[in-house]
């Protein structure tokens, strides 16, 4: 049978707190098919006995045999205390969405008080007025009290930044911001996405460089709808263990109550599917017999919608001063694929469709002059690029 490795991020919908108090199906991640692996987390300790589990082939959902899938799990209890720093858009851009974040800011603050959580909030905005004379970017603004809180919050989206938030603005701060070693640092970007474009794109490894001497996670509420934005802030958030919301309707608390929540019990099931392939749409259930009810969800699988770059092959990746080298972009699938490459410096030669180089196989004619030298592609499929650059050693 075919291999077929994909990673599924899962949304899901979090059943009455009857039910279940919480349980978060977090990936399926790349094993070949039809050996699939599903990590989900939950806040109540599941009995392996009592535990059956369901997959939808065809009409109805099939159970899977006890002897065929196997079952994992380790409790994790997290104490340390939580910095977080929020980068929020005030351009005009962000309008509809200004009353949303103005009361999710005013409900995490009560979150924390009434949880006492040990916890830490700061704001930058795309705003460098708000920045210098409304905020002290060093000051915990959950120490403030609710008349000083709201007043600041009544005035963040007062003085707009420019007409889209500017991510470079936002990483003039990120290094006055470290992760300590007894705490941990969230970096939270609240924004409609439409400050990325190919410039922040061709930069993304530079500002991944600046991100990781601070060492945070990072989360990010946007607009899902537009693909430079996507493609950015979700390649952030899964580069540095984060996630990315939708920012209509994510919730800010839902980062709390996943951090803060005392017990959490990681767990993980692998098992043979059923089917011949998988669907666009995969469904599967967790019957938990102990507690007498059964979880239902759907996944759209991404591996049908995004493209994967598996490796950009540099042949040599060191050369002279002049001289030829093969690249190549292997990715899956490969049917359908558009790709167009850039060289800052250097010369590149192979299949032009109108002026764009837009075969997988090209060849990049090395500068006369020494050094380490970035080959980007684009790779369009579906309609969505996924960016990814290659590094030769010119010597």
């Amino acid at each position: 049978m075919k291999n077929l490795k994909l990673i599924i991020f899962l949304y899901l919908l979090v059943l009455s707190s009857i039910c279940f108090g919480f349980i978060n199906v977090q990936y399926l991640d790349d094993y070949d098919f039809p050996t699939i692996t599903v990590g989900f987390t939950t806040d109540f300790e599941i009995n392996q006995n009592s535990l059956q589990f369901f997959e939808k082939n065809g009409t109805f959902p099939v159970m899977i045999e006890n002897d065929n899938w196997e079952f994992e799990n380790k409790t994790v209890t997290k104490r340390n205390s939580l910095d977080i720093v929020f980068f929020i858009d005030t351009s005009f851009m962000i309008k509809n969405y200004e009353e949303k974040i103005i009361n999710e800011l005013k409900a995490f603050k009560n979150t924390v008080i009434d949880n006492s959580y040990d916890c830490s909030l700061r704001i930058i905005t795309s705003s460098s007025f708000t920045n210098k004379h409304i905020l002290d970017i060093h000051r915990n603004l959950l120490l403030l009290d609710d008349y000083e809180l709201e007043d600041i919050l009544d005035k963040l989206f007062l003085y707009e930044g420019i007409s889209s938030g500017q991510f470079n603005l936002y990483m003039d701060y990120v290094d006055q911001f470290k992760k300590k070693a007894d705490s941990e640092l969230f970096f939270v970007f609240v924004t409609n996405g439409r400050e990325i474009g190919q410039t922040e794109l061709e930069n993304y490894n530079n500002y991944m460089l600046s991100l990781l001497e601070s060492r945070p996670k990072v989360f990010v509420f946007t607009e899902t709808d537009f693909y430079m934005s996507e493609n950015f802030y979700g390649s952030l958030a899964k580069d540095t263990n984060g996630y990315l919301f939708n920012i209509g309707t994510g919730s800010i608390n839902q980062l709390l109550k996943q951090y803060f929540e005392e017990d959490l019990y990681v767990n993980q099931i692998t098992y043979e599917s059923t089917k011949e392939k998988l669907d666009d749409v995969y469904e599967i259930s967790l019957n938990f017999n102990d507690r007498k009810e059964r979880y239902n969800f759907t996944i759209k699988v991404p591996f049908y919608d995004y493209l994967r770059v598996n490796a950009i092959i540099a042949d040599p990746f060191v050369v002279e001063k002049g001289e030829q080298v093969l690249l190549e972009c292997i990715t899956t699938p490969e049917e359908y694929v558009v790709y167009k490459w850039h060289a800052v410096e250097g010369e590149l030669i192979g299949q032009f469709v109108d002026n764009t180089l837009q075969s997988n196989q090209i060849y990049w004619i090395a500068p006369e002059k020494r050094g380490n030298y970035k080959i980007y592609v684009e790779c369009k499929y579906r309609g969505k690029t996924t960016l990814a650059s290659v590094t030769v050693m010119v010597q």
